[in-house]
């Protein structure tokens, strides 16, 4: 029975006439992905340029020097810095799955 079993199971089923729904749905679905990549590229194209055009920058290299290491000895952030590592690397590693 197991070898009947499993001689059913490895043979390829016939193709199911969809009338092309399975080529309307790839497209579709690829056509979604590049619109989601586009709108987030766009939004954050316009973030930039929102905070490029709205930050005094005359002095933002003198701020920048004062507050890097201020935000270098927080332990506040580095503990928010190695929480976001750990989050990015468990991510990929459970992607792979």
């Amino acid at each position: 029975m197991s070898d009947e079993l499993d001689r059913l199971l490895g043979q390829p089923l016939p193709p199911v006439a969809d009338d092309g729904f399975s080529a309307r749905l790839m497209r579709h679905a690829l056509w979604e992905r590049r619109f989601h990549a586009g709108l987030l590229a766009a939004l954050g194209a316009a973030c930039l340029f929102l905070a490029f055009a709205l930050a005094p920058l005359r002095h933002a290299s003198t701020d920048i020097a004062v507050l890097l290491p201020q935000i270098a000895g927080s332990a506040a952030v580095n503990m928010a810095a190695a929480i976001l590592v750990l989050i990015f690397l468990l991510e990929r590693q459970f992607s792979r799955l």
